[in-house]
């Protein structure tokens, strides 16, 4: 993987301030708000990931994603609660999970394409089941459409700057140096 190529907006690990020390000083305001974005996010998640899946698959996925994701984490809570009346409803309510955090890495996954970030499924599950708050996060920053259409209007000033330096380097003569070889 290319530490210097195509990422997420967001990493990970930000909102919990695992920066070094005089960057967290710099930009305690964003994380601040990023940590307080984490805070909220367990329980909107699937509104997160909802929106998110409207920008990378199509819009009218997201009534889909935000009732199955809805149920599968509400499931994972009651069903936890209802261990203490049935035995076993424990094992139903990991399943639900499993099948929550599965529709987080799906989504996931289909923004890295989007957004031509390398990496695998496995990984996106992975971390979609051990930290779906924060990949909620990421992803509603990453795919966040004013971000993007910044991007893409940098990357095309950007590229005026390279075709006018380009241009200008067409200007300069170039220099042939003879060297005969004895």
């Amino acid at each position: 993987l290319d530490p210097n190529g195509p990422a997420f907006d967001v990493d990970l690990l930000d909102p919990f301030f695992t920066d070094p020390f005089d960057e967290v000083v710099s930009k305690i305001s964003s994380t601040s708000k990023l940590f307080l974005q984490f805070l909220i996010n367990p329980v909107l998640t699937p509104l997160t990931v909802a929106k998110t899946s409207s920008r990378v698959f199509s819009s009218s996925t997201f009534w889909p994603v935000l009732i199955s994701l809805s149920i599968f984490l509400f499931m994972f809570i009651f069903l936890h609660l209802l261990q203490l009346a049935v035995d076993g409803a424990w094992a139903l309510a990991w399943i639900s999970y499993i099948a929550f955090g599965s529709g987080i890495s799906i989504v996931r996954s289909r923004a890295r394409t989007h957004l031509n970030i390398p990496g695998h499924p496995l990984e996106d599950l992975c971390v979609s089941l051990l930290l779906y708050p924060c990949v909620a996060l990421q992803l509603e920053i990453s795919t966040d459409p004013a971000k993007i259409n910044k991007k893409i209007n940098n990357k095309n000033q950007e590229q005026k700057i390279n075709k006018g330096f380009s241009y200008s380097m067409d200007s300069v003569p170039a220099i042939l140096v003879n060297s005969k070889v004895a």
